[in-house]
């Protein structure tokens, strides 16, 4: 992901499009399943919304982008966020590379 968001900065202005990458399933944590994972992802998210918001920005549009089983822990964050609320004054897209079969087999 990360050769996607040196891509995407080349493109896009700073003032414009704010990427992160999730760092906290990195290494051996992807080990961990979607569950942990996920909630990894979304305290992640929310930090740095937060961050965000204390410096005077405001996210209108937030994607998500997962492949394989990235896919899978980004669907699963983006229901814990919707479930906490933050996802109501945002626009929100998950971009998922995993197939339903994976998703199947993961539960």
């Amino acid at each position: 992901m990360t050769n996607v968001a040196k891509s995407l900065r080349a493109q896009h202005p700073a003032d414009k499009v704010y990427i992160l990458v999730v760092e906290r399933n990195s290494g051996s944590f992807t080990y961990d399943g979607i569950e942990l994972g996920g909630e990894r992802v979304c305290l992640e998210i929310e930090e740095e919304l937060q961050v965000i918001e204390s410096r005077g920005g405001k996210i209108k549009k937030l994607s998500v982008v997962g492949y394989s089983m990235g896919g899978l822990v980004a669907r699963y964050a983006i229901g814990l966020l919707h479930a906490k609320g933050l996802l109501d004054d945002l626009e929100c897209m998950v971009s998922s590379e995993a197939d339903h079969d994976e998703a199947m087999r993961a539960e």
